[in-house]
């Protein structure tokens, strides 16, 4: 998802700091005037809250998507 480009969008809001707002749990989009037009800045996910159980990692689409794999794969071993 990060990068992706959207064809369909002609414009996109400016953020003074993305990241901050990316941390936050909100999809930015970001164009970078390379002529390639807009992008999602970075691929997130909605949570910005953290828990023992579901500590920072988890923001991260690709922890969150690598666990749910291994869960799947692995259910059977738990009886």
């Amino acid at each position: 998802m990060t990068h992706y480009e959207l064809s369909e969008v002609v414009d996109c809001d400016v953020y003074d700091d993305v990241d901050e707002h990316i941390n936050n749990g909100e999809l930015c989009l970001i164009d970078e005037d390379d002529g390639n037009g807009v992008k999602i800045a970075r691929g997130c996910n909605s949570l910005h809250v953290f828990t023992n159980d579901f500590g920072q990692d988890f923001r991260y689409i690709k922890i969150v998507e690598n666990r749910t794999l291994i869960l799947a794969k692995t259910s059977w071993l738990i009886i």
